[in-house]
């Protein structure tokens, strides 16, 4: 083998691998998008990972604000909802001090698109005040972002919607079934309506046993009961309580009006009766028969024509 040939295979090789060496490497396929605004009073940095997502996928933005000393933020803005992208998450951090003395306060929010298409990251604005009164507003550039679909253009085609029921499947039900049904409505209405009316019913014999009113030859009125009806229809047939209510009349007041009235013996025997009547219904004392037979007595001569205030006038 001729000596010269490895010599010239070399001399051929080198020139190979150092263009390989030498070759670049390809662009990256997500390329960080920012946009920055500064004034002598700060600044605002706001960047997200990329200009390309997908419809699965989530975007950071990161939102850098710095301040030189006495500079506080009066007002912050910054609203990617109103552009049609959902806030799953916001956090901001406690402002720290960088190497240049400018006070740091970062802002991350985590966002998605809800369809795919063109989307646009708002301008975020910042409105900064120093103590001698200075301000300034700064304000980053919007950023364009494309959604795609992570759906082909064959998962985009929908099947045909298949009916609960087709044609043949409907006819086939019997038509027992719909009289069932019918007759199941039919029913239900009648029991409502039966139910509406015993209710009714209960509720006027209710009305029209509390408002008939208890007499006092009722056995099964207890000495209270008795007592407070028997005042009831005393008070009744005297002229000044009749315009007033049974139930804000005392037996004082009947008394009084008694004793305005006349003073006759009849009187203080209705006076007595009064007295009596007051202690069985507040203070527990018991009406013997003779005692209720008496009082029903003496409320019927009331009652009469010779004993209307009208009559005594």
């Amino acid at each position: 083998m001729n000596p010269r040939h490895p010599i010239a295979l070399m001399i051929a090789v080198l020139p190979l691998s150092a263009c390989q060496r030498h070759e670049d490497p390809p662009p990256p396929l997500d390329a960080v998008i920012s946009s920055r605004s500064d004034s002598a009073l700060g600044s605002l940095h706001i960047t997200i990972p990329s200009g390309e997502m997908r419809t699965v996928d989530t975007i950071d933005v990161n939102i850098t604000i710095s301040t030189a000393p006495g500079v506080a933020i009066t007002s912050f803005t910054f609203n990617p909802a109103a552009h049609g992208w959902t806030i799953l998450h916001e956090t901001s951090q406690t402002p720290t001090m960088s190497q240049a003395s400018m006070l740091v306060e970062q802002r991350h929010l985590t966002i998605e698109p809800f369809l795919p298409g063109d989307y646009e990251i708002p301008s975020a604005t910042a409105v900064l005040r120093s103590r001698d009164g200075a301000t300034a507003t700064l304000e980053t550039s919007p950023q364009s972002v494309h959604v795609a679909s992570v759906l082909t253009e064959t998962d985009k085609e929908l099947a045909p919607v298949r009916p609960l029921l087709d044609e043949q499947r409907q006819a086939a039900l019997p038509p027992i079934l719909s009289r069932l049904v019918w007759s199941g409505i039919f029913l239900a209405i009648v029991f409502v309506a039966a139910a509406v009316l015993v209710l009714r019913a209960r509720k006027r014999s209710k009305e029209a046993t509390a408002a008939k009113p208890r007499s006092l030859n009722e056995s099964t009125l207890s000495d209270p009961e008795f007592a407070r009806i028997a005042l009831r229809l005393i008070a009744s047939t005297i002229h000044p309580l009749q315009q007033v209510s049974c139930d804000a009349i005392t037996t004082e007041d009947i008394i009084r009006a008694i004793n305005r009235r006349d003073s006759n013996p009849d009187t203080s025997q209705l006076v007595s009766l009064l007295h009596m009547l007051d202690a069985a219904q507040y203070s527990g004392d018991s009406l013997s028969k003779e005692q209720r037979a008496t009082i029903r007595s003496a409320i019927e001569q009331l009652h009469t024509p010779t004993h209307t205030p009208e009559a005594a006038a």
